[in-house]
């Protein structure tokens, strides 16, 4: 029996807030701030002996500047649609912190099998430190402070309101396909993107997505997310040349098929990384096994 078109209209009208959202902050981000931001902060404004920490201290501020951009207009958009906290994915309770961490240990548990296993079968080897051990360790820990910033900012920006909104309208795979997509053009500004990465950050998207759901707020995906980008950007990519990862504090080898281990995009972009993602999908499965049967019984 074919579905009356007035119920299309419906659905598409109630969903025109989340497309409002999505097409104001990426017009104010990509055409206002990213601009001024390419010409000021990411430029250096503050100037550090280290280039490292220099370039870690100026992002971070970077990053503060694009949270409370992203927040602010959150804020207005749930004010103005009634919904609160826990619509847009934060809700501000005990579980929030728990399932923060379940999410950073996951990402970790990944990323050390992924480890263990390019070393075994990829050739990984990390060959020195960059930095001395006293600079090594504040460079992590700024990396922490920047990533945790970009994490919360990109789960609030694209799986928080808008995501629920679109869901709520048009149900959860169109809005998990709409805000990947959207996730992963927005990364096309990034220097050095190519189309192989855009498919794996779509797919990265629909992961979160899949975390939102299970657990019910961003909170699983935000620590996942960070533990994830640290771990990528600290270890950084292959070889003596850091001109395309500034603040990496290892120096990296592998060897043999870059499907295996990535090449010189690093390890998250291999076969064996992209799949370690989707294999975090099984334990959340488990944890939060009942909310995810019950929404996609629905």
């Amino acid at each position: 029996m074919p579905v009356p078109s007035h119920k299309y209209f419906h659905a598409f009208k109630a969903s025109l807030p989340a497309f409002l959202y999505l097409a104001f902050t990426t017009s104010l981000l990509f055409f206002v701030v990213f601009p001024h931001l390419s010409h000021s902060y990411l430029s250096g404004s503050f100037k550090i002996s280290n280039p490292a920490l220099s370039y870690g201290v100026n992002i971070s501020i970077s990053e503060i500047i694009l949270f409370s951009i992203i927040a602010l207009t959150t804020l207005i958009f749930a004010l103005w649609d009634h919904k609160d906290a826990a619509f847009c994915g934060i809700p501000l309770n005990a579980f929030g912190l728990r399932h923060f961490c379940y999410g950073g240990i996951l990402a970790f548990t990944g990323a050390l099998l992924l480890g263990v296993f390019e070393y075994c079968f990829g050739g990984f080897r990390i060959s020195g430190l960059v930095w001395p051990l006293l600079t090594t360790g504040a460079i992590i820990a700024l990396a922490a402070f920047w990533v945790f910033f970009v994490s919360l900012t990109e789960e609030l920006w694209f799986r928080g309101y808008p995501l629920k909104k679109f869901e709520d309208s048009l149900g959860w795979w169109p809005a998990a396909l709409i805000t990947s997509c959207a996730f992963a053009a927005c990364h096309m500004h990034n220097q050095n993107e190519n189309y192989a990465e855009m498919v794996f950050l779509f797919l990265s998207g629909l992961i979160l997505c899949g975390l939102r759901c299970l657990s019910g707020s961003l909170w699983l995906g935000i620590g996942a997310h960070a533990v994830a980008d640290l771990a990528g950007i600290v270890l950084g990519t292959p070889g003596t040349n850091l001109s395309g990862s500034p603040i990496q504090i290892v120096y990296l080898t592998v060897s043999g098929s870059e499907l295996i281990n990535g090449g010189d995009n690093g390890l998250m972009f291999s076969l064996p990384g992209i799949g370690m993602q989707f294999l975090l999908m099984i334990v959340p499965l488990f944890m939060f096994s009942r909310p995810f049967v019950k929404k996609f019984s629905a």
